[in-house]
């Protein structure tokens, strides 16, 4: 059945597959970041993949022992920063470093 789905999909006759959905606050997350790189910033999807990759490790850490809500509530960009041991280069942010380095993280995106 799948070479069949496979070519109907490559003629455009049958719509893609729906992307799984996320189970988990961490696989949430993750799909909404996913979304935000490749709609909002238009990165493409493989290097979305290793974007997503590279944070999942972060945000598991951050599992509540329920596993049923993250802990970020006390996350800032400069603790992300630090957490991340500088991996990722810096960008330029849209208001003041400092503003940044003190904004809380709120819905798991920065504030600023």
């Amino acid at each position: 059945m799948q070479p069949i789905l496979g070519y109907l999909r490559g003629v455009a006759v049958v719509p893609p597959p729906s992307p799984p959905t996320p189970s988990g606050p961490v696989e949430g997350m993750l799909e909404r970041y996913r979304s935000y790189l490749t709609v909002e910033r238009g990165v493409g999807t493989e290097t979305a993949r290793g974007y997503v990759d590279a944070v999942r490790p972060f945000l598991q850490e951050r599992l509540l022992s329920d596993g049923l809500a993250l802990d970020l509530g006390h996350l800032t960009a400069a603790r992300c920063r630090l957490l991340c041991g500088g991996a990722l280069p810096p960008s330029e942010p849209r208001c003041g470093e400092s503003d940044c380095d003190r904004a809380p993280i709120s819905a798991g995106l920065p504030s600023c």
